[in-house]
């Protein structure tokens, strides 16, 4: 039996996101040119080495969908958009405790529009309406603020928290600064748009560097080091990318370009191990495709992601990539149905995280 698409269903809620709502970037080198032509691959099931399934538990929290996920030494965090909850879970799934409250007090957050963990994985840092608050990552208790939202300080929609207290934002309504850098002398644009904006993943750390992924229109990722943004890999997607005659300039001509089936539009997510770039792209068929990129030749495979294994890639680390399967977007008689039994889990319950490597024998 077929069920609900995962990946028609994340779609639709970028589209949502940004309903009311750009491809940002200065004129750079375009530094490591990857050609991606051939868009067919999709034999995951091979591709995909997968190795362990851990079900989060199911007794004591109800978990409906991430905004964000991380892995570390400390556990699992899973920030749910619907209960807007932050749940620290250990490696084999059981609930630690949560994360902050809601509420308006100081040590509170009203909403929740990205999580992320300090550079020293020792804080748990919530973006809000009014600015970032950060909760130590054991016991989920306040710890300071440590951004406040003023006039010279707008309400941004992505960030990173790096050393020192200094931010990367992504303000999608902001044309000349779509990306800011803040530290002890102010908020600087350090990149503008080039069009309406887009929400979506929008930063990455690998080990202790700091990635940007390019908005709405463009294909590429910047590293930030000493206040600029340095071009790091580009994505030459032919004739698949928008062009940028199409770049929408506004909430009429986005949804009618957001919606044509004929060309990639947005990097939705990057994930790096030590040897593979996992890249997930959106807008072609009005679909999500996974490129993945062995960085040592620059050869990938790409194709569009099966949507019967339900599953959103949301970390890695040196070795292996890890992903968020949801039990009612799995199809029965799936590999993954197949994958998750042989765990002796079923279809049911809460999200399963499950780790994965690269075959490489292929």
């Amino acid at each position: 039996m077929k069920k609900l698409s995962l990946v028609y269903l994340i779609y639709v809620l970028f589209a949502i996101l940004n309903i009311s709502i750009s491809s940002c970037g200065s004129e750079q080198k375009q530094g490591n040119v990857i050609k991606i032509s051939n868009i067919d691959y999709k034999d995951w099931n091979k591709l995909m080495n997968f190795t362990e399934a851990i079900p989060l538990d199911n007794d004591s929290c109800l978990l409906v969908a991430a905004t964000t996920c991380c892995i570390n030494n400390n556990g699992i965090y899973f920030c749910d958009q619907k209960t807007k909850k932050i749940y620290l879970f250990d490696k084999k799934g059981k609930l630690i405790n949560t994360i902050g409250e809601v509420g308006k007090s100081n040590s509170e957050y009203i909403d929740i529009r990205d999580m992320q963990l300090s550079p020293d994985n020792s804080l748990v840092c919530v973006l809000e309406p009014r600015g970032v608050v950060c909760y130590d990552a054991k016991n989920g208790k306040f710890v300071k603020r440590s951004y406040r939202v003023s006039e010279n300080n707008p309400i941004s929609d992505r960030f990173m928290p790096m050393e020192n207290d200094e931010f990367l934002f992504y303000n999608y309504n902001n044309t000349e600064k779509r990306i800011s850098y803040y530290s002890t002398k102010g908020n600087v644009g350090i990149s503008e748009g080039k069009c309406r904006g887009f929400i979506s993943n929008k930063f990455y750390k690998y080990h202790d560097k700091y990635r940007v992924l390019s908005d709405f229109g463009e294909f590429y990722i910047d590293e930030f080091k000493k206040g600029k943004l340095t071009r790091l890999y580009t994505f030459d997607l032919g004739d698949k990318a928008l062009p940028e005659t199409m770049f929408p300039q506004d909430a009429r001509s986005f949804h009618f370009v957001f919606d044509m089936p004929e060309y990639h539009k947005f990097i939705g997510a990057v994930y790096e191990t030590s040897k593979w770039l996992y890249c997930q792209l959106g807008g072609l068929e009005n679909s999500y495709y996974n490129v993945f990129i062995d960085k040592t030749d620059n050869s990938y495979y790409a194709g569009p992601s099966d949507t019967s294994m339900g599953m959103v890639v949301v970390d890695a680390d040196d070795k292996y990539f890890y992903a968020l399967v949801y039990p009612d977007c799995v199809n029965e008689g799936s590999f993954m149905d197949k994958f998750l039994g042989s765990k002796g889990l079923s279809l049911q319950g809460n999200p399963i995280l499950v780790k994965f490597n690269i075959n490489e024998t292929l």
